[in-house]
């Protein structure tokens, strides 16, 4: 893949589809609901590098068990035609499409994990990793990012936090990551007690990373946080806790799942450029039947299925021009 308007394209589909672009038909092919948000709530080099053969068995044992053990909601994925469904938004299935995704949940791991896929983090590592500089290992961390344009939103996305959700948790941190904010605004967190204020490294990776609204750099400070926490909550800055969110159950769920996200019904299909679905071998096609999923709040639990078979190949993907 090459040229930065492929790279931007790609990456902006709601900012989280580079992700599931390969696991997400297997969680849903199965029928089953494994991201589900819940409407009260919102709205070490571990982690890539080579997979072993037993690697492999290991995750593929997670998925399945996981699959067999989430509700089954047929409506998620439904089975209509494109040339009988209405709405061009809506999921369908295409049935002219010349290529089927692996029915197998190992096979499709085995083509997410080759080693192209991630190269490009094991290079970046050391740099990724100094985003997590003098964090300590903590229960929960809650981070967002924001230049300057975000940072009147980012002020009320904190006062949120600490009226609606801190006063249910005890050892967490909150993370701010600087994507371009000025003096004055750096100076207010910094006297802050309770954020941890970190740059992001923009000018030791790739120059598309540079591009904010390509939103490259969302899965690399995930990549970077996640090994230092039991749970990471990443929030853009429009996010809000409702009245009475009761935290504790999302975070049981994702615990359970690994993951947690919110979903856009319409299919990821629309959102998303050719180029992201032909980089993980596949066609644009094969995803139509699938609604997208949303990266603008996610839970992600530190375990390895999560680390090496999402995360890895995500902040990867991002790093491509």
């Amino acid at each position: 893949m090459s040229g930065l308007s492929h790279g931007c394209l790609k990456r902006r589909v709601l900012s989280f589809i580079l992700l599931l672009a390969s696991l997400v038909a297997i969680l849903f092919s199965f029928r089953s609901v494994v991201f589900s948000p819940h409407p009260r709530v919102v709205v070490s080099g571990e982690g890539y590098g080579s997979t072993s053969r037993p690697d492999i068995d290991t995750l593929t044992q997670t998925l399945t068990v996981r699959l067999s053990e989430a509700e089954i909601d047929r409506k998620i994925v439904p089975n209509i035609s494109c040339d009988e469904e209405k709405d061009v938004r809506r999921p369908c299935v295409n049935r002219n499409c010349t290529k089927k995704l692996p029915s197998s949940p190992q096979e499709r791991l085995l083509q997410l994990l080759e080693r192209k896929f991630q190269l490009p983090v094991v290079t970046y590592g050391s740099v990724i990793h100094r985003i997590a500089d003098n964090i300590s290992q903590q229960d929960y961390i809650f981070v967002t990012a924001a230049s300057s344009n975000h940072f009147e939103e980012s002020r009320a996305l904190l006062k949120n936090l600490r009226e609606r959700v801190f006063s249910q948790l005890q050892k967490y941190l909150l993370v701010f990551i600087n994507l371009g904010l000025n003096n004055q605004e750096k100076e207010e967190l910094a006297k802050q007690e309770d954020v941890h204020l970190a740059d992001f490294p923009f000018h030791d990776l790739p120059p598309h990373i540079s591009t904010l609204w390509c939103y490259s750099w969302k899965p690399l400070i995930i990549q970077a946080l996640l090994p230092k926490t039991k749970l990471l909550i990443y929030m853009d800055s429009s996010v809000r806790f409702l009245e009475n969110a009761t935290v504790s159950w999302l975070f049981q769920r994702a615990v359970e799942r690994g993951l947690q996200f919110l979903r856009n019904p319409q299919s990821v299909f629309l959102h998303t450029v050719d180029a992201t679905f032909n980089y993980y071998g596949d066609q644009a096609c094969q995803y139509q039947p699938f609604p997208e999923i949303l990266a603008g709040f996610g839970v992600y639990h530190n375990e390895d299925f999560v680390r090496r078979a999402v995360v890895a190949p995500w902040a990867s993907c991002a790093l491509v021009p």
